[in-house]
């Protein structure tokens, strides 16, 4: 069966056409199947695409958002962006694959209220399909979630509980396991 809404031009094809989002947290769906890509555009998450779909968002806070294209049909590309030419945007924080390697990527996103910011989904090497992005608020980073807040040690043996979700990696902080 052929789904005649995915061969329709994608309306957020271009960083100028950039469809908004809003609210905290949400869900928005689409196709890259007429995406392009286009000149002067930056590779995403440091890698080719071809097929790219641009969304607006302004931050309501400086909590932090936890960007990702769970429930895409292909192998995608994440990035956020500043900057009002397409040309000359300036790379927030991106991803290419999450941690559980399906395709899909996943990013947090540290925003400044009131700044907006511009999100491109791309197929990874110029692969179409459906398309999905989601975005939602978490309540906050844990507190040794950068090197300067590092938990000191007092005692040996030492146990806690946590979760690094959702911690971010700093700038100039290198790679743990080759990841």
């Amino acid at each position: 069966t052929l789904n005649w809404d995915l061969q329709l031009p994608s309306q957020n094809d271009d960083f100028s056409a950039a469809a908004e989002l809003a609210g905290t947290d949400g869900q928005v769906t689409g196709s890259n199947l007429t995406a392009t890509v286009e000149t002067g555009e930056p590779d995403h998450a440091g890698e080719t695409g071809g097929a790219s779909l641009w969304w607006e968002w302004t931050a309501g806070s400086d909590a932090p958002v936890v960007f990702d294209t769970v429930g895409s049909t292909l192998d995608t590309l994440l990035a956020v962006y500043t900057g009002g030419d397409v040309a000359a945007l300036t790379e927030v924080v991106s991803n290419d694959e999450d941690a559980t390697d399906d395709g899909t990527s996943e990013l947090v996103l540290l925003p400044q209220a009131g700044t907006t910011y511009y999100i491109a989904v791309d197929g990874y090497l110029g692969v179409k399909g459906a398309v999905t992005l989601n975005w939602e608020t978490v309540a906050g980073l844990a507190a040794n979630d950068d090197f300067a807040d590092a938990i000191a040690i007092a005692n040996i043996p030492f146990s806690t509980v946590s979760s690094n979700w959702p911690a971010t990696a700093e700038a100039g902080e290198p790679y743990h396991a080759d990841r």
